[in-house]
């Protein structure tokens, strides 16, 4: 077995608006490493997903803020195998 090491960059996405804010803010909260004003979240595209559901239906969401979350989650650039690594400053 090798060990690798990567080097990360930060590229900040343009912030989202209504209710798919709330859902960002909601990753932020529960993501994997949290600290003084960060956050670090590591995601499988398909947990993003049942994640977003799970999250608006407990928030009684209509279907058009239901499609603002999906389609938000489609922006993201999710690699080959579905997986993203998000960070969230605050």
């Amino acid at each position: 077995m090798s060990t690798h090491v990567g080097k990360l960059d930060i590229e900040y996405l343009q912030r989202p608006g209504g209710i798919a804010y709330e859902f960002i803010t909601y990753l932020a909260a529960n993501a994997n490493r949290v600290g003084h004003g960060c956050a670090l979240g590591f995601y499988l595209k398909a947990e993003m997903e049942t994640t977003a559901k799970t999250f608006c239906d407990r928030h009684d969401s209509e279907p058009e803020e239901r499609q603002e979350v999906n389609d938000w989650i489609e922006t993201l650039s999710w690699d080959e195998d579905g997986r993203l690594a998000l960070a969230f400053n605050w």
